[in-house]
C-alpha cells in the first residue's frame, strides 16, 4: 500500500457524500435558472445533468430527464418567474416611471438559414425608488 500524507485540518471529512435528488430532477427551479443564467442549450443541461447523477452513481432509468423534459420545464419556470416579478411590480409600483423599448435586427440561431434575421424588442420600465435601474417586462 503506498503510503498517503495526511491532510492537515481534514482527518474528519470522507471522500463521499450523499446527496438526495427528486425522481423529476428537471423541474428544479434551481437548476433551471441557473442553466439559463449560463446560457446553456436545453441539450446541454440535459447532458450535465445526466453525467452528475451518472457520476454519483445514479440509475438514470430511475429520472424523468430528457431534452423535452428540460425545455418545457424550462418555460415553465420562467414563466413562474415571471409572474412573480410581475406581481412584486403591481404591488409596488413607481409613483413616476419611465417606459423604454428598442428592437433590433438578429441573425436567427445557428443552424438556420444564412443572412436570416428576425427583430427583436426589448421592453423595460424604470422609476424611482424600487427600479431606478429598470425592469425588464418583455423581451421578444
Amino acid at each position: 500500500m503506498d503510503y498517503q500524507q495526511p491532510r492537515p485540518g481534514c482527518s474528519h471529512h470522507q471522500d463521499t457524500v450523499t446527496l438526495t435528488f427528486p425522481r423529476r430532477v428537471m423541474e428544479c427551479v434551481d437548476i433551471c435558472s441557473t442553466a439559463d443564467r449560463l446560457g446553456l442549450s436545453d441539450n446541454q443541461v440535459t447532458a450535465l445533468v445526466s453525467a452528475t447523477l451518472k457520476a454519483g452513481g445514479a440509475d438514470l432509468d430511475k429520472f424523468v430527464i430528457s431534452t423535452s423534459t428540460t425545455r418545457r420545464n424550462r418555460m415553465l419556470t420562467r414563466y413562474h418567474i415571471s409572474q412573480e416579478y410581475m406581481a412584486a411590480f403591481s404591488e409596488d409600483p413607481p409613483k413616476y416611471a419611465a417606459l423604454h423599448w428598442d428592437g433590433k435586427m438578429l441573425k436567427r440561431c445557428p443552424g438556420s438559414d444564412p443572412g436570416t434575421t428576425s427583430e427583436t424588442l426589448a421592453v423595460l420600465v424604470s422609476g424611482p425608488p424600487a427600479y431606478p435601474e429598470g425592469k425588464l417586462l418583455e423581451y421578444q
